[in-house]
């Protein structure tokens, strides 16, 4: 496969594939309700990860950061998982958590790493099997540490210092996923210890605009929003409210053939938490 994003169709075909991993990225999108034929249902087979609990540093006081890479490794052997599976993660909103948990994999050195495109909704839409909520297939725990060690350099994550030293370097483009609300300071932050406002010479492209129905874009329309940015030959570095959708710009950045990709973890929860970095409005 040559696409990050796999179909409902080519699932299907292969679920009973031995290296083939299904994973379910859990969480809480309190602005949408899930319907209750899909909070109760799962694609057979499937592994599920709730980011908050299973795959987030629950010591942080920033929401949904990122675990040491030891602790990745270990949660990903208790899971039973190979460097060699082929993974697909899917989400219960059609395509919203599921870019995240991609995004984790893939900068651990997992290759065959997709994203269903269109998630839960779309594979029930088509009619294809499934089974109550918390059946899980049979994993075998592995020892990761004997046959795989994460390449160095490959975690691709920015932090504040690092961010303000890239505010005036035409090299480095900042890409924000929020609300053009949230970005230019009209509409509030979620939450309320937050000033409004975003990144000074960042660029605004909410992940909104990336996803209809629940479904990425095609690659064409893609590269038609990314084209008017000029970031060709310049390193995008990825932020939203708490790294949950700068995932999913991210992702469309993937797919519409940029390479040199970044992610400000900490994002909006981190930056206008502090009153000593820069914001701007304009």
């Amino acid at each position: 496969m040559i696409n990050i994003l796999v179909s409902p169709q080519w699932l299907n075909e292969r679920l009973d594939n031995a290296n083939l991993k299904v994973i379910l990225a859990k969480l809480d999108r309190k602005a949408v309700t899930i319907p209750n034929s899909i909070a109760i249902q799962q694609i057979p087979g499937t592994i599920s990860i709730d980011i908050k609990r299973d795959f987030s540093d629950t010591t942080s006081d920033l929401p949904n950061t990122l675990l040491p890479e030891k602790k990745f490794l270990e949660k990903i052997r208790m899971l039973g998982i190979k460097p060699s599976d082929n993974i697909v993660i899917y989400d219960q909103y059609g395509l919203y958590a599921s870019p995240r948990i991609w995004w984790i994999f893939s900068n651990l050195g997992f290759k065959n790493t997709y994203v269903l495109n269109g998630g839960m909704p779309s594979w029930i839409q088509h009619q294809y099997p499934i089974e109550s909520m918390g059946i899980e297939s049979l994993k075998q725990e592995i020892n990761l540490e004997e046959n795989f060690e994460i390449p160095k350099s490959l975690f691709k994550v920015c932090n504040k210092e690092e961010i303000l030293q890239t505010l005036n370097d035409d090299s480095h483009v900042v890409i924000d996923a929020r609300s053009s609300g949230r970005f230019y300071g009209t509409a509030p932050e979620p939450r309320q210890t937050l000033r409004s406002g975003h990144i000074p010479n960042s660029i605004n492209l909410p992940f909104t605009q990336l996803v209809q129905n629940g479904e990425m874009l095609p690659k064409e329309e893609l590269i038609t929003i990314f084209k008017p940015l000029q970031l060709q030959n310049k390193k995008l570095i990825f932020t939203c409210g708490s790294g949950i959708t700068a995932c999913i710009v991210l992702l469309a950045a993937s797919i519409a053939g940029y390479s040199d990709l970044f992610l400000y973890d900490g994002s909006w929860s981190e930056w206008g938490a502090s009153r000593n970095l820069p914001v701007s409005t304009s």
